[in-house]
């Protein structure tokens, strides 16, 4: 069987570095359940890619890739998670500006897809068609603040981890990353149009 590259990338990764995390960075998901707190996700890359996924779509390939990429604290900036906003229509903002939605874009976008081009996360709800059973790179959108606030986030489905979801996204403890999700969060999950 013919291996991918991404699975041949995902491999290096973790060689190079040991686990799919931000260096230098505790991650831990940004949005706890109200119920309880979640442990932090530490994977190796391979993991990350279902044995049972015949292929693994391009846009997630391309969003392994960028695994690790991190906003800079103060004044400087992250020119990558920049070109991330861009996609969205924000340019020269800070990479401390909510953009896990432009990191959904920005990947779709490489892959030659057209995504929503808009920085939320909800917009997301119209995208693509709804997803009855996830696969490896479909797009979860979740509710932030309460499931009718206009605040979300939105993700690839990575797989599942006791119960929750793991997905890996932007501005996940402000970074590239694999976070663990309560399933109770999710507001739909879409599988983009060239799926």
């Amino acid at each position: 069987m013919k291996t991918n590259w991404w699975l041949k990338f995902a491999a290096w990764l973790g060689r190079m570095y040991g686990m799919a995390t931000c260096p230098k960075r505790r991650i831990t998901p940004p949005l706890p359940s109200p119920k309880r707190a979640r442990p932090p996700v530490a994977l190796r890359p391979e993991a990350l890619l279902a044995k049972t996924e015949p292929a693994v779509p391009a846009w997630y390939g391309v969003a392994l890739a960028e695994l690790g990429q991190a906003e800079i604290a103060g004044p400087d900036h992250n020119p990558r998670i920049q070109e991330y906003l861009a996609s969205s229509g924000l340019m020269y903002v800070a990479d401390e500006t909510a953009w896990c939605a432009a990191f959904v874009n920005w990947c779709l976008q490489q892959a030659g897809l057209e995504g929503t081009e808009r920085p939320n996360a909800r917009s997301f709800l119209a995208y693509g068609e709804p997803a009855d059973t996830p696969r490896v790179g479909d797009i979860v959108v979740l509710w932030r603040i309460a499931p009718d606030h206009w605040t979300g986030h939105s993700a690839f489905y990575a797989g599942e981890e006791n119960g929750d979801l793991l997905l890996l996204g932007g501005n996940q403890g402000d970074c590239v990353t694999v976070a663990r999700y309560s399933k109770d969060r999710v507001l739909d999950i879409r599988r983009p149009p060239a799926a």
